[in-house]
């Protein structure tokens, strides 16, 4: 299984808020995890799994990005905060 398909996989189980509540969905988590083959040069192609969704609380909007260069130049945020709060919700 290529990398790609395994964090499109990690991507679809963690998108529950509740995901670790649950004990079969953390343990398929685990052993996706030792699949995935770790390198810097490894990529992941955001388009294929949604990106980044930023939510718009003032105007009950949700907008979806598909690179974190896309969302620095729309949001006008700067690269930490989004990369800390998207280690944040993976925790």
């Amino acid at each position: 299984m290529r990398n790609k398909e395994v964090y499109t996989q990690i991507l679809k189980l963690t998108s529950d808020k509740e995901w670790m509540d649950c004990p079969k969905t953390v343990k398929k988590v685990q052993d996706l995890g030792e699949l995935v083959i770790d390198g810097s040069s490894v990529r992941i192609d955001f388009k294929k799994v949604n990106g980044i969704a930023v939510f718009d609380e003032e105007k009950q909007q949700l907008r979806r990005y598909s690179t974190i260069q896309e969302c620095i130049k729309c949001e006008q945020l700067s690269r930490a905060s989004i990369s800390r709060r998207i280690r944040k919700k993976c925790q």
